[in-house]
């Protein structure tokens, strides 16, 4: 999934948006009006309409629009809200990496309307990705232990691993040090991170071409 607009203001009352994305690498179901693989989020008021405009989907754009005042309920409540959940179909030949999703008035443009009807000015996230794994290296892991500088383990420090495309995954460490990152993808660089209340540690780059098991830190007080 990937971030979507600025929070909500707690006015507005409809929302419409353009995405496009790489169709060699993921798709998208076609059918316009009801569509499979665009459902409302758990953010969406009750009573939510959800109209998807997929006729451009072959090309890699997708038009969804919401109303939120579809059973009279008024307005989204202010705050971050997952209004809705798309669901890409990864391509049997797509490369392994991320592959950008962005918001691009392609299929209709971005629009988002008050209880007035009239348009209220929204940031729309760009970073947005897909990440494909290579199934044929779905078992790869990186691990490795924190410890303090005497050699204790340290538990629930944070492990922050992030790619180079600025994806990051964190994990906290066992009750006697150890982390365990499943499911890397192999031919990337990786900066890991360690965050603790107690200690400081060194940031290491990681060329991952394989398995690795003695991926070590120790705390500097």
């Amino acid at each position: 999934m990937f971030a979507g607009t600025s929070p909500a203001q707690g006015n507005e009352v409809a929302a419409q948006y353009s995405l496009n994305f790489n169709p060699r690498v993921v798709s998208l179901s076609g059918a316009s009006g009801s569509n499979p693989d665009v459902t409302l989020g758990a953010g969406a008021p009750e009573g939510t309409t959800l109209i998807v405009n997929a006729s451009q989907a072959a090309a890699g754009h997708i038009g969804i629009v919401e109303n939120f005042n579809g059973a009279g309920n008024g307005a989204v409540t202010a705050g971050t809200k997952r209004i809705a959940a798309i669901r890409f179909h990864i391509l049997p030949d797509a490369p392994t990496g991320a592959s950008p999703v962005v918001f691009d008035n392609g299929a209709i443009t971005d629009v988002t309307s008050d209880t007035y009807g009239t348009g209220i000015g929204t940031t729309f996230d760009q970073n947005g990705v897909v990440t494909i794994l290579n199934p044929n290296v779905s078992g790869i892991q990186v691990s490795g232990r924190v410890t303090t500088s005497d050699g204790r383990g340290l538990r629930n420090a944070t492990v922050t691993m992030t790619d180079q495309n600025g994806i990051a995954h964190s994990v906290s460490t066992s009750s006697f040090g150890y982390y365990t990152f499943d499911n890397v993808v192999t031919g990337q660089t990786y900066t890991i991170r360690v965050a603790s209340r107690l200690y400081r540690f060194a940031t290491r780059e990681l060329q991952v071409t394989d398995s690795l098991t003695d991926v070590d830190f120790v705390g500097l007080e």
